[in-house]
């Protein structure tokens, strides 16, 4: 077994200055040990004699779960010229035959056990890299067994055969087809060397080229056991993984490595400049780019190295704090290479080249100079808070992440708290001139042979003009030279440094002592944990103690109207009330002491609403959830009218009318906004409110009006709900809520307004003249559900259901898509209401194939009865992901889900019963709810084509 820790050598007494103890370096010695010890305990690592490595760790985050990681270091960069895209096809094919599953079996497998194809399932190819992975559950028998037997096929056992690479073949075409490169300066940023030769995604016509002999010779030199390493993180006894592992892989053939280290990138001298023009952009940007080689972090004293590399980096960053927009940073980006990046933005070109020249001055100082004492302080304290230690409240996919770096990097992260501490004592002894080999690094690579330059503007503004290359070096050139700068530290105030936390105002403060709680009903739900009780003005509260989480508590105030319940007549009248309302404070509490009290205290409150419902969320520390609670009633109450900045806002209004906004902008120039607007407001999603049209109406916007709208809306108490997760006592905070909110008048609800027309079947279609020779089809059915936990569960199995017939007819039959998309959305009111959307990217020729798939694969559904086992296997995903979702200590998972429940209208009562209700849903239930909703007269086809 191969093992490789850092072991922690004590300094001497006369470094250590202040200690007199001469038995202390062996006490940390100890201390050090025991820690090492205790991380050790959940890790086991070793190589097998044919060059195999493996890291499995134990972690129960999640419990009863695994992440499992093959990670090769084979990449794009390793193929030949002929090769091209053969890295890619490789992981594509590792899905299909292998040597102990037929074709597709691994799919099956692993969806069998409760794992979703693309999402528990997957795999990705990078320059340096093929990483497949693979999330399971551990509760069923010879699992790590069955794993151990998945990556020996990955590793040994593809089949390659020319039926599957033939059936693959398409379907990767249609990936790299779907493709859009996200950043517009990729060619730039990735060079001229091999990187660029080499996108992993691959061409149409490198696909086009491939054999399946070709690919059974690039798998047999490069998927070798030397060059792999497994990492298994989860809830499993590491005796029986690795046993597992051992004999799985021993008997794997050993075969010497292909020696192979990826370079860097690779550019040109001198200084490149490319630019791009936005018209709805009013600024400038320039992002300067100098390329080098990457800092290795493979051991502690490397690791500290580059912390001081970053401690540099800030202290020039604190030099840029007087330009505008300026950004600074340096990272890792491909190889073995990183960028420093220098960002400036500015209203006209000119402004930018100044900030360049005096950007760069700054770190021309630094490293001619020194730093203060009180900025070094900062530094290093910063620098401290910024160590992070991977503890075992990573959950096992983040565990797995790392290991990833550093196995293919070798970089090197903390698990455990005495590497930090040595850390933190080498920042300590850090002295301001120890920083200078950091200023002169960062300024040899400014120096260095080639800058990239990058600059975003709008061609329309003629003071954002593309600036000329030899403006950029001269600035860069200045600044380099440069002997003085007018960029220099601020230190941040006494005021904003201070730790001492301000007063709890007197409105905040709970009284000495709560009455009893004046409860209508109260109702313990012990299968949920859960407490529902209801104060006598209709007020509903929901408890949900998480005795494991951190001391913080969420609350949710959530009430049952929202855009869909205004009038359209009032709709001018109230448009963007939560933002408005979110201007101001409370009236009741100075602004000022409300931005201390939430900002010392940790307290948080936002304000949102949605097209049927609004709400309250709040999050504090735990003993001061009666403040968050009388904070959230004084919102609702008694909201600050914030005059100066409505007044602002209405003359902004008022000076953008008759001219497109800036969302009409965005539509006009991307069909795909455009069309998802439409479908929106078709469905209900997205009900567009009606904004001032006219200067008269934005005039009549009246603050006081909407303070009034808003008061009146969030004193209903009828429907209205007060949900509460995280750690608290459930009988102290009943007295809180009640003190609180009891004494409320019972009021009704708003009236919910009817649903407007009734939906037919329709086809519409948008042009595009960027589509190239693509598609984008939007296939939606809607119709009527029961709103139960029941309903809602038999729409969850009837999309997973679709989406496992679309990945199977259109992916792997037919070949014609990449990767369909699949949404459904239901909501209980005005009258109970689901749809369903099929998205789908095709080749132009192939949308009618593929409108005829859908609906056949549609009426299969309507007329034949999905197998048990299939419903089964998708229970037990739904089931795994509740129990993964709902633990002791996940406060957002709680509050999502007994919010959903709230607003889907469905009962704790019900939810108690999850897996009976959703275990006794059957085939012929599901295919008459097929038969009711997916019918052909509620059918709608969106489409995007190109333009002709």
């Amino acid at each position: 077994m191969a093992i490789d820790r850092y072991v922690y050598t004590p300094t001497s007494r006369v470094e250590r200055k202040g200690f007199c103890s001469i038995g202390l370096p062996l006490l940390f010695t100890l201390f050090f040990l025991s820690f090492a010890y205790l991380s050790f305990a959940q890790e086991r690592r070793g190589t097998l004699s044919n060059g195999m490595s493996y890291i499995l760790r134990h972690n129960a985050q999640p419990r009863k779960k695994m992440e499992v990681r093959l990670v090769m270091g084979v990449g794009s960069c390793v193929q030949r010229p002929d090769e091209a895209g053969y890295a890619h096809f490789i992981e594509h094919l590792a899905f299909g035959r292998t040597k102990h599953f037929a074709s597709g079996g691994i799919k099956r497998y692993a969806e069998r056990l409760g794992t979703r194809y693309g999402v528990g399932l997957n795999a990705m190819t990078g320059h340096d890299r093929t990483v497949y992975m693979v999330s399971l559950p551990t509760d069923e028998p010879h699992v790590l067994d069955s794993t151990a037997l998945i990556l020996s096929d990955w590793l040994t056992g593809l089949q390659l055969d020319s039926l599957e690479v033939e059936q693959e073949r398409s379907i990767i075409k249609e990936e790299i087809r779907a493709y859009v490169q996200p950043d517009p300066f990729y060619a730039l940023k990735v060079g001229t060397g091999i990187h660029s030769r080499s996108l992993p995604v691959g061409t149409a016509q490198d696909i086009d080229r491939a054999t399946a002999s070709g690919l059974r010779a690039f798998y047999r030199r490069w998927y070798r056991p030397s060059l792999a390493t497994i990492v298994l993180v989860g809830d499993f006894d590491l005796d029986a993984a690795e046993k597992s592992l051992r004999a799985t892989f021993t008997t794997a053939p050993t075969t010497p490595a292909h020696t192979y280290i990826e370079p860097e990138l690779h550019y040109p001298r001198g200084l490149h400049l490319e630019s791009h023009s936005d018209t709805l952009i009013r600024t400038a940007t320039l992002d300067l780019i100098f390329p080098h080689k990457t800092l290795p972090t493979r051991t502690l004293s490397e690791l500290f190295t580059e912390k001081v590399h970053r401690m540099a980096l800030a202290a020039w960053s604190h030099r840029l704090d007087k330009l505008r927009g300026a950004k600074l940073a340096d990272s890792w980006y491909l190889g073995r290479t990183s960028h420093l990046s220098l960002t400036l933005e500015g209203s006209r070109t000119a402004e930018i080249l100044r900030d360049l020249r005096e950007a760069i001055s700054a770190l021309s100082v630094l490293r001619r100079g020194t730093i203060s004492e009180r900025e070094l302080a900062l530094l290093k304290e910063r620098a401290k808070s910024a160590l992070y230690v991977v503890t075992g409240d990573t959950p096992s996919a983040g565990w797995c992440d790392y290991y990833t770096d550093e196995i293919l990097h070798g970089d090197h992260f903390l698990t455990d708290e005495a590497e930090k501490k040595e850390l933190e004592r080498r920042i300590d002894s850090l002295r301001a001139s120890d920083l200078r080999p950091a200023f002169d690094r960062l300024y040899r690579y400014l120096m260095g042979p080639s800058k990239l330059a990058s600059f975003t503007h709008n061609a329309q503004l003629p003071e954002t003009a593309r600036p000329q290359r030899g403006a950029i070096e001269r600035a860069i050139q200045r600044g380099l030279s440069a002997q003085r700068t007018r960029l220099t530290f601020t230190p941040p105030s006494d005021e904003a440094t201070k730790e001492k936390k301000s007063a709890i105002p007197q409105l905040l403060t709970p009284p000495q002592k709560l009455p009893t709680a004046q409860l209508r009903s109260s109702k313990l739900h012990p299968d949920l944990g859960v407490q529902e009780a209801y104060l006598p003005n209709g007020i509903r509260i929901i408890l949900r103690p998480l005795p494991e989480a951190d001391s913080v508590v969420k609350i949710a105030i959530n009430h049952p109207s929202g855009l869909r319940n205004v009038p359209l007549d009032e709709q001018p009248r109230v448009a963007s009330l939560a933002a408005y309302m979110e201007l101001g404070g409370i009236a009741t509490l100075p602004r000022e002491q409300l931005d201390s009290f939430l900002f010392d205290h940790g307290v948080a409150l936002t304000l949102t609403e949605a097209m049927d419902w609004g709400a309250l969320l709040g999050t504090a520390p735990t003993g001061k959830t009666y403040s968050l609670l009388r904070l959230m009633k004084e919102k609702m109450l008694r909201p600050e009218a914030a005059t100066a900045d409505f007044e602002e806002a209405r003359e902004s209004l008022i000076t953008a009318l008759g001219r497109p906004s800036r969302l009409e902008q965005m539509l006009a120039r991307d069909p795909e906004r455009k069309l998802q607007r439409r479908l929106d407001s078709i469905l209900g999603t997205y009900i567009p409110q009606r904004e001032p049209e006219t200067e008269a109406e934005a005039r009549a916007l009246s603050l006081p009006y909407m303070i009034d709208f808003h008061t009146d809306l969030w004193t209903r108490t009828e429907g209205m709900t007060i949900v509460v997760v995280g750690r608290f006592d459930s009988e102290a905070l009943l007295k809180e809520i009640s003190s609180v909110f009891a004494d409320l008048p019972q009021r009704p609800a708003k009236p919910t307004l009817p649903s407007q027309g009734q939906l037919t079947a329709e086809n519409y279609t948008l042009e595009d003249t960027d589509a190239g020779d693509e598609t984008a089809l939007h296939n939606v059915y809607y119709g009527t559900y029961e709103p139960t936990l029941r309903g809602s569960l038999r729409l969850k199995l009837m999309r997973e259901l679709l989406r496992s017939r679309l990945i199977d007819r259109l992916r792997s039959e037919a070949g014609i898509i990449y990767s369909p998309y699949l949404y459904m959305e239901y909501r209980p009111k005005p009258e109970p209401f689901v749809w369903f959307r099929l998205e789908t990217l095709v080749k132009s020729s192939n949308a009618p194939l593929a409108c005829k798939l859908i609906e056949e694969l549609v009426e299969d559904l309507q007329t034949k009865l999905a197998s048990p086992s299939e419903i089964a296997d998708i229970a037990r995903t739904f089931l795994i992901n509740k129990r993964e979702a709902l633990t002791e200590s996940d406060l957002a998972s709680w509050q999502d889900m007994l919010l959903g429940l709230v607003r889907s209208g469905e009962r704790l009562e019900d939810f108690a019963q999850y897996e009976q209700i959703l275990r006794s849903i059957t085939p012929e239930e599901l295919r008459t709810a097929f038969r009711t909703i997916l019918s052909p007269q509620r059918h709608l086809i969106y489409s995007i084509v190109p333009k002709q």
